[in-house]
């Protein structure tokens, strides 16, 4: 169904095709009743507002309202939230939202090809029911003046089960966009121009292939930088869901992807930089939208132009072609995807294993490690018990039939899957856990390398808190993450976890969510709680008196939304065979420039207390939790 305002039309409330809340309402409570199952697409173009909120119960006294501008009467987030939230539980929900700032007919002025910009910030307003007649749009008192365009912080835009493509950031403004067609001049809003454009460029390059959200919004956000607009799309849900489809592509490792967002001449300008751990001399491969089936580069293509990073910023990266692989930029579009094939500096690896070698085990080892290599994470394994600088230090322990790992500085990494030296899949085992170890020392070793910028202000801290076992009864300690804005600008926040289990997950905004946009002199909310665990390759340790284990909480902020997915991994299990399956940044002086993105981390130790007089013998373990300040 589709519900149209069109200008200069009729203005006619009673109509069931006018865009009244009344309508948009019933139209979207009626899929309730549909067969489980169906896909439900919906799509706003029109204008977005904001005013105090009518709920301060739900949403705090200080809060706002965010609402969608139809006729009559304003639809607001929660309430629209809450319906696409009931139409999730039995359906698969899309949610598109471009809301425009003007008003009526002014929406076709301005230049052409260029965003028009206006913005009112309205006070709470008491919705009125004009009578039923039929009348001019131009007669319509505009008591609202131009829409407020901005998307803020919205009860949409929490953790919900629908995918939801919204026009610009929550504090950003979303642009109109003008174009001349043979049929005459038209004003459309810029997202959906655009949404409209990479669909169709989608559908034309690989008609039979299925597409992932995620890709879409690479696409998506690459085009409309490439038109100057300043919005950045915005992308809430499932990045893994198949397009306009009820299911999700497969789990598997895409690696770090990137888009081509500029092209002058022969240098490519990709959207990820030194934030996203890209290195001067990485190399990446070029695809169009069609090489990518569900989102995942599928297979190698040796005839697809190579790139080399020759300046590599905080959130961008500039790229020449490589000499020594064949292949021309001529072809390449802004919105081609961009994925590492082959990093500059490989991770270093000294090997010492014993002569005896009655079971072959070590010759496998020195023979084949070579056939497991990964380009995107390069291993150098060398077999000289010479070597005093490396990455790691591989072993076989005291007994021989272990191996046994230690870092940089030859301190022994604990809580491994035991390897067996000799075992029939020591090969792939070792090579699994050292590909692993390398991806979590890229973001354990990841650090601000802005130094000509003053770094943004902001308050960062861990609070300790007590554990809820009615919540999570595997809580051994719980800390509260505290951030507050202390700028006037907004700033952007992901924050993630470094677990004693060698895993990386997202503790906020969400799990595989862009980075969230917090506003000026704001704290991201309360409920951000990290319960410690111990996970289950821990289990056995735990057990012992001097147990400890250590958490680390490591905070991104941005200049811009960013994506830090890449860095995400599972925690390390027992058993070593799961390791043979990897799935997986002389006048007056100016003021000094804020960086463009900052890395802050604290840790946790968890330790085992031992109760002197304990009070039944079966009693439950007691742990510490406190911060690391060194």
């Amino acid at each position: 169904m589709v519900l149209k305002a069109a200008v200069y039309s009729p203005f006619d409330l009673s109509s069931r095709r006018a865009p009244t809340k009344k309508n948009v309402v019933e139209a979207l409570e009626a899929l309730e009743n549909e067969e489980p199952g169906a896909f439900i697409y919906f799509h706003y173009s029109g204008h977005g507002d904001s005013y105090p909120t009518k709920y301060p119960d739900l949403k705090g006294p200080q809060s706002m309202d965010e609402v969608i501008c139809t006729w009559e009467e304003d639809i607001v987030d929660s309430d629209l939230g809450d319906i696409l939230d009931r139409l999730a539980e039995k359906h698969t929900v899309c949610a598109v939202l471009d809301c425009c700032h003007s008003g009526g007919a002014d929406r076709h002025s301005g230049e052409e090809g260029r965003p028009r910009i206006r913005h009112r910030r309205a006070e709470h307003i008491e919705a009125s029911t004009p009578n039923d007649q039929q009348t001019s749009q131009a007669s319509i008192p505009r008591s609202r003046g131009f829409r407020n365009a901005r998307l803020f912080k919205s009860e949409l835009y929490r953790d919900r089960k629908y995918n939801l493509i919204a026009a610009c950031q929550p504090l950003e403004f979303a642009s109109e966009y003008h174009i001349t067609t043979p049929q005459g001049r038209k004003t459309h809003g810029a997202m959906t121009y655009h949404l409209l454009e990479a669909l169709q460029l989608l559908h034309q390059d690989s008609p039979t292939e299925t597409m992932t959200y995620s890709q879409l919004y690479g696409l998506l956000g690459s085009m409309m930088k490439d038109n100057a607009l300043t919005q950045q799309p915005m992308h809430l849900g499932d990045p893994q869901r198949i397009l306009f489809a009820t299911k999700s592509a497969e789990a598997g490792s895409a690696g770090l992807l990137a888009n081509v967002v500029k092209i002058s001449g022969a240098c490519v300008t990709l959207d990820k930089g030194l934030s996203n751990g890209i290195s001067d001399g990485d190399q990446f491969r070029l695809y169009p939208p069609s090489a990518a089936y569900c989102g995942l580069i599928t297979e190698d293509d040796p005839a697809a132009p190579v790139v080399k990073i020759n300046d590599p910023k905080d959130l961008e990266s500039t790229a020449t072609p490589y000499r020594e692989v064949p292949g021309s930029l001529i072809d390449v579009e802004v919105g081609w995807f961009a994925r590492l094939s082959k990093r500059a500096k490989p991770t270093i690896v000294s090997v010492c294993l014993p002569e005896a070698d009655p079971d072959a085990g070590f010759e496998r080892i020195r023979q084949d490690w070579s056939s497991y290599i990964d380009s995107t994470l390069p291993l150098d394994l060398r077999f000289d018990s010479r070597i005093d600088e490396a990455d790691f230090f591989v072993n076989t322990g005291p007994d021989g039939r272990i191996l046994q790992f230690r870092d940089r500085e030859k301190r022994y990494i604990p809580h491994l899957p035991s390897i067996p030296a000799n075992g029939p899949g020591n090969v792939k085992q070792l090579m699994g856990l050292l590909k692993h170890l390398s991806s979590y020392k890229l973001l354990a070793e990841a650090g601000q390398t802005s130094t000509r910028s003053r770094p943004p202000r902001y308050h960062f801290e861990l609070l300790e808190e007590k554990t809820d076992k009615d919540i999570n009864p595997k809580a051994v300690a719980s800390w509260r993450v505290s951030f507050k804005n202390l700028e006037d600008r907004p700033l952007y926040v992901t924050i993630l976890n470094l677990g004693p289990a060698y895993g990386i997950q997202h503790i906020y905004p969400g799990p595989y969510a862009s980075s969230q946009e917090i506003k000026g002199k704001t704290d991201i909310p309360p409920e951000v709680i990290i319960d410690i665990e111990v996970p289950s390759i821990l289990e056995d340790a735990a057990k012992e008196s001097n147990f400890r284990m250590r958490d680390v909480v490591k905070l991104f902020i941005t200049s811009k939304q960013m994506n830090f997915n890449h860095y995400l991994l599972p925690d390390l299990e027992s058993d070593p065979a799961k390791l043979e399956k990897r799935s997986m940044r002389g006048v007056p002086r100016p003021p000094p420039r804020m960086a463009s993105w900052v890395i802050d981390a604290k840790e946790i130790i968890t330790s085992r207390r031992d109760d002197p007089c304990p009070t039944a013998t079966d009693a439950a373990p007691r742990y510490d939790s406190n911060i690391c300040y060194a």
